[in-house]
């Protein structure tokens, strides 16, 4: 029987192949141009916090053997851990197992996962839109999304979200065609579920509102909820053990401890992560702008219904929720970037004397002003030292590259000139391609200086396995992961308990504190520039 699966082809029996060819060509040259973007120069920065955190699960993991169960059931420092499902820490530990531990191996199965969500969002938007050309372009937008780029980089799970949240997208529109692909929805839905709680939920809302607008016989289909059971089973499996073995409290670090620790009135997209949302989305929110006007006037295609539910639904989940951090908006860009896509593939396609926005030259004239304005003040307070290869230089030239990108499109769009697409795009992905090439891609360098000598102390000087109780306002995840000793914030007068209590205490103190606290047989161990001191007790 011949199944029309792909609504921009005939089925495999009756198609040409030249066109099966020409879309494996675009999904792999898609693949092979994001791969340098997400892979490149990982081993720099060092990890951040949360990165941290994820790793050390990780190297629990390959530290123990599966049959411990640490591999189904992550743990942090020997200890339950609930807040992440297993699958995306799984994936970091299979590399650590191929290449060591370290930062290019904890950030690299992220990465991989993030160039695969371009090309799959071109299938996507090729089901979506029916037409090559917005599909393309809506992958190139995604690909040049910054923080796409630097999410996806990072360890913080992001990349695996993306991939499964288009992956799931993408089968339920062709599910509306052939419900043997409903099978792939509970798939994909049970990958996100099994890294990322909250959005997985957050997703199947959006699933279920597009499916009630646009095709609600699916959802009488006893057919298609089959498939989705099906698929659902190994994550069904996974939260029924979770259940059974670790209570209630388990299913409630997932769903609901991230908003209870960040409670408190503007929290949502009203907060601080909204502003950078916004901010880090230019120049692409410019066109998604046209292209969510373009999807209001025309509700009677699916396309537009799934634009608006997708980025509308969950844009109003987040408006009312407290936001507990920002990889909780990366669901946002794939329907972002399917509309700036839209909007653009109008353009290239349409007449050449079609008028364009106002807005976007003036826009785009406004970010050149002020990305230049940020070069000449890096320049005039940061001098470069041009006798050797400095970092600085190359974040400049990054501010360069970017500012004429921009002053060349809004010149080119006063024209009319609709090559000012291919300039945005190249001009993106050569201003990413330098950024990810220097240390200031995560925005980490400074804040992680002074972590390094720390953990180089407590690993060289500190028993494996033993406590180190610290005079710090809260847990530093990097100090952990990288002295690879737990490391606990203790107030002083708890120090001095444990001083007391403890037979064998280990403490990194400040000077001052070390001053303030009668400590007896103290044995200085070492020190760290410019006042940290590990202390022991001498032994009687």
């Amino acid at each position: 029987m011949n199944h029309l699966t792909f609504v921009w082809n005939k089925s495999q029996d009756q198609g040409p192949p030249e066109n099966h060819w020409r879309e494996f060509s675009v999904w792999a040259g898609l693949f092979l141009t994001a791969f340098p973007l997400f892979s490149f120069n990982l081993a720099s920065p060092f990890l951040d916090g949360q990165e941290s955190l994820v790793a050390q699960m990780a190297k629990e993991m390959v530290n123990n053997n599966f049959l411990s169960g640490r591999w189904l059931f992550p743990t942090l420092w020997g200890e339950s851990y609930h807040q992440h499902p297993p699958l995306g820490i799984f994936f970091i530990a299979l590399t650590y197992l191929w290449g060591g531990v370290g930062e290019e191996t904890t950030r690299l199965s992220g990465g991989i996962l993030a160039a695969l969500s371009i090309p799959l969002l071109y299938g996507l938007g090729r089901e979506a839109f029916g037409r090559r050309m917005p599909a393309l372009f809506s992958a190139l937008i995604f690909l040049t999304l910054f923080p796409v780029v630097r999410q996806g980089r990072s360890a913080w799970l992001d990349g695996a979200v993306i991939c499964f949240e288009i992956l799931t997208m993408w089968c339920v529109l062709r599910s509306r065609r052939d419900l043997r692909w409903s099978i792939g929805v509970g798939l994909s839905l049970s990958c996100l579920f099994l890294t990322q709680g909250v959005i997985s939920l957050c997703v199947s809302v959006a699933i279920l509102l597009f499916l009630v607008w646009d095709t609600p016989r699916l959802l009488n289909s006893d057919y298609f909820w089959l498939g989705i059971i099906l698929g659902l089973i190994p994550a069904i499996t996974w939260y029924g053990c979770q259940w059974i073995l670790f209570g209630s409290a388990s299913i409630e670090g997932i769903f609901l401890v991230p908003f209870q620790e960040h409670q408190g009135i503007f929290r949502g997209l009203w907060s601080l992560y909204g502003l950078q949302f916004v901010t880090f989305s230019f120049p692409w929110l410019i066109f998604a702008y046209s292209g969510l006007e373009l999807a209001r006037k025309s509700l009677i295609w699916g396309w537009a219904k799934l634009i608006l539910v997708w980025g509308g639904s969950y844009l109003i989940i987040f408006t009312v929720l407290p936001l507990p951090g920002i990889s909780y908006l990366i669901p946002l860009y794939p329907p972002l970037a399917l509309a700036g896509g839209l909007v653009l593939a109008e353009v290239f396609d349409g007449p050449s004397k079609l008028p364009y926005p106002k807005f976007w030259q003036i826009a785009l004239f406004i970010l050149f002003g002020l990305v230049s304005l940020s070069f000449f003040s890096f320049w005039l307070n940061f001098p470069v030292n041009f006798g050797n290869s400095s970092y600085r230089l190359s974040l400049m030239l990054v501010l360069a590259v970017a500012a004429s990108t921009f002053a060349t499109t809004a010149i080119f769009i006063t024209c009319r000139n609709r090559q000012f697409i291919i300039i945005l795009f190249w001009g993106m992905y050569v201003s990413l391609m330098l950024l990810v090439n220097s240390p200031y891609w995560n925005g980490e360098i400074q804040s992680q200086k002074f972590i390094q000598p720390l953990a180089q102390m407590l690993r060289n000087r500190v028993p494996p396995h033993k406590v180190v109780y610290a005079d710090l306002a809260q847990e530093n995840q990097a100090l952990n992961f990288y002295s690879d000793h737990h490391v606990i914030p203790t107030t002083p007068e708890t120090l001095l308990r444990y001083w007391h209590t403890l037979p064998d205490p280990y403490f990194l103190i400040t000077l001052e504190t070390w001053q303030k606290l009668p400590l007896e047989y103290v044995y200085p161990l070492d020190e760290v520039f410019p006042n940290w001191y590990l202390i022991t007790r001498i032994q009687n």
